[in-house]
């Protein structure tokens, strides 16, 4: 089944992590256990075992597993390195990502409504005698 019929991103990942656990026990020169995988990779076997059941895994450990199991050349065919980019078209991108500075005080803002409050009466407090004071 081609991985590009998968409706979702999640089912051709889990499609990848099958593949590469079919590679795994059925070709006889990459023929080894989960735990001798994750040794060579250098990464826990839980990451193999989620790998190959749902398709979980980083870029890291994904370039790990497929150095691990001599595959990492296939990468070659899915990022091509000779893809080469014309000057013209480098142009339109860059005028393209250009944005406009903006100077702040070349920005009018709305006028934020102020409320005075009335001024509160000034109350004053008659002092209280004490009755210690003989005065």
């Amino acid at each position: 089944m081609n991985i590009d019929t998968f409706n979702t991103d999640r089912e051709a990942v889990a499609e990848i992590g099958k593949r590469v656990r079919n590679l795994r026990l059925n070709d006889t020169a990459r023929q080894m256990s989960q735990n001798e995988l994750a040794k060579r990779a250098g990464i826990s076997r839980s990451t193999v075992a989620r790998f190959e059941q749902k398709g979980e895994i980083s870029l890291l450990p994904l370039i790990a597993i497929l150095r691990a199991m001599k595959l990492l050349s296939n990468l070659n065919r899915l990022v091509p390195e000779d893809v080469v980019i014309s000057p013209i078209a480098i142009s339109k991108m860059q005028k393209e990502k250009a944005i406009q500075r903006i100077r702040i005080n070349s920005i009018e803002f709305p006028k934020i409504p102020t409320f005075d409050f009335p001024k509160m009466p000034v109350i004053k407090i008659p002092k209280i005698k004490d009755f210690n004071d003989k005065s």
